[in-house]
């Protein structure tokens, strides 16, 4: 719950969601500056964008990735560097192993397509994003969230 909250627990968040994406960024742009040519690809979350009882700032540190990559797809696009999100909505890994059946009944009910998505599909999304089939997308986040309400 937010209450339940802390500046520490807020940073620490932000620090594995948001800083590490900007550190990564920080480390290779001046390389592909210098090439004229990168592909950058953020994780975010559905929950960025339809926000999450009991996730405020999970959903914020998210949502803070996904206008990183806008800003930076804008600063970078000169040079021939896209830069993109995915965000996953309920997708069948470790992560989820705390919830009941009940619990992930109610997530795969929330999607069209009535299942979990696999990490091989959040993986060939990013792949798809990398290839230069995707060279004319940058600024964009891709839902992989089998249509997820």
């Amino acid at each position: 719950m937010f209450v339940d909250e802390t500046p520490q627990s807020m940073a620490h968040t932000f620090a594995h969601n948001f800083a590490s994406c900007f550190n990564v960024a920080k480390v290779f742009a001046p390389d592909m500056l210098n090439h004229n040519f990168g592909r950058m690809i953020f994780v975010s979350s559905v929950f960025a964008q339809k926000g999450a009882s009991c996730e405020s700032v999970y959903a914020s540190s998210k949502a803070a990735v996904e206008s990183l990559a806008k800003s930076l797809a804008k600063e970078f696009a000169p040079h021939t560097i896209t830069v993109n999100t995915i965000a996953p909505g309920f997708i069948d890994t470790d992560m989820n192993t705390y919830l009941t059946q009940d619990e992930r009944r109610a997530f795969v009910a929330q999607t069209a397509l009535g299942r979990a998505g696999t990490a091989e599909e959040v993986a060939q999304a990013m792949l798809f994003l990398a290839s230069n089939t995707a060279s004319y997308i940058t600024g964009q986040t891709l839902n992989i969230n089998g249509g997820m309400f």
